[in-house]
């Protein structure tokens, strides 16, 4: 053998060492996968460790620095306001559209003679309030004005007669006349009651059910065009 072939099989000899000894290709992808999955495992061991480390160093800082000891006072409450724990106000517009809407659904009738058919009243100072008055009589058509004042009694809203009434001459028996003016009172009475009540309750706004709050009425202020309502509102739940 020539030293040409000698050449040619040492080369080939070279080739076929280097090719064995190069890593094979699953080897190589298998320890590219294990250094990938160590490595996540190391950054996630990283963050819980990095995470708790700042939640132990934020309590000891404000156990050591912020604030002071808890003793359980409480806090001091401001000067006492002298007012009311509520004060409500009710329109006469309000007034007469619920009076309205009463006297249209359940007329009110007196000895099946007179029929009141309507009644609007007006707020004045001086806890007074002025209603007028409209009943209707064998086909006759009859208007009087009535003047009360304002009171509490009994937790709730009273109307007294605070001078003769004005009858404009209308000539009813005074039977039927005391009972004009009880029906009326009693009627007006009853909604600045039924008003005043709701608006002192203390309801959900979503589901309107009680929150456990009693309202108290201590009481009124009549200021021109409008009733307003003072409560003592006690917690009960």
């Amino acid at each position: 053998m020539d030293n040409k072939q000698k050449g040619i099989f040492e080369r080939g000899d070279k080739l076929s060492n280097q090719l064995n000894n190069q890593p094979q290709p699953n080897a190589t992808l298998e320890h590219r996968r294990r250094a990938r999955f160590i490595g996540w495992w190391q950054a996630l061991l990283f963050m819980v460790a990095g995470g708790g480390l700042t939640v132990i160093l934020l309590v000891l800082y404000i156990t050591l620095f912020v604030g002071s000891a808890q003793n359980n006072l409480p806090l001091a409450l401001p000067p006492a306001s002298g007012k009311a724990d509520l004060t409500a106000g009710v329109s006469q517009e309000y007034v007469n559209r619920e009076i309205a809407s009463i006297l249209d659904k359940t007329p009110v009738n007196i000895l099946g003679v007179v029929e009141v058919k309507q009644v609007v009243v007006q707020f004045n100072s001086g806890s007074t309030l002025d209603a007028r008055v409209r009943v209707t009589a064998f086909g006759r058509q009859l208007d009087f004005n009535i003047k009360d004042s304002l009171q509490v009694r009994g937790n709730q809203v009273a109307l007294t007669l605070k001078e003769d009434p004005k009858l404009g001459g209308l000539g009813l028996p005074v039977g039927i006349l005391n009972g004009v003016l009880d029906q009326v009172n009693t009627n007006v009475a009853s909604q600045l009651n039924r008003l005043i009540t709701s608006v002192g309750q203390a309801k959900d706004c979503l589901t309107g059910q009680q929150i456990g709050r009693v309202p108290t009425l201590l009481a009124l202020d009549v200021q021109p065009g409008v009733l307003n309502a003072k409560f003592a509102i006690a917690i009960t739940g």
